[in-house]
């Protein structure tokens, strides 16, 4: 097992305390870990929804940037990647109170880019929101993995 996921093995089924204050706003309880893959469960609060009381688009969209990073986490990369692109496709609502599983997964990692696919569920296991992004490779020493 690689330190990245060691490490973050050892937080299942707590809240998540990441090293991103908007991530930790979020109240995440990190569900399952391995290399290149995360779940993770969301209850939806008030301040996550828009006017009409559904989940906002931009903490969806937030909820997804935020976990393909986590998922990049697991693989124990040495230098930092950032976002370069995100695309979130919509399809359902969710609601104030719905509890949601986060599912991030690595679908190629290359020399510069690593992309991730982020899929948002209900109870139900109905697909929600879904989410691909591009991580570009910064060439910087990671903080959190060294």
């Amino acid at each position: 097992m690689n330190p990245s996921v060691a490490l973050m093995s050892q937080f299942i089924d707590i809240p998540i305390e990441s090293p991103s204050p908007a991530g930790n706003w979020l109240g995440a309880i990190l569900k399952v870990v391995k290399e290149g893959y995360i779940e993770v469960e969301i209850k939806v609060k008030k301040e996550h929804t828009n006017p009409i009381g559904t989940l906002h688009g931009g903490v969806a969209a937030l909820i997804i940037d935020e976990f393909a990073g986590a998922c990049l986490f697991t693989l124990n990369n040495k230098e930092l990647h950032v976002s370069q692109n995100l695309y979130v496709d919509y399809f359902k609502p969710a609601r104030e109170g719905d509890l949601l599983t986060i599912k991030a997964e690595l679908i190629r990692k290359g020399s510069k880019i690593i992309n991730v696919e982020c899929s948002i569920y209900n109870h139900e296991n109905l697909l929600l929101t879904k989410g691909v992004g591009n991580l570009i490779n910064t060439g910087k020493p990671n903080p959190f993995n060294n």
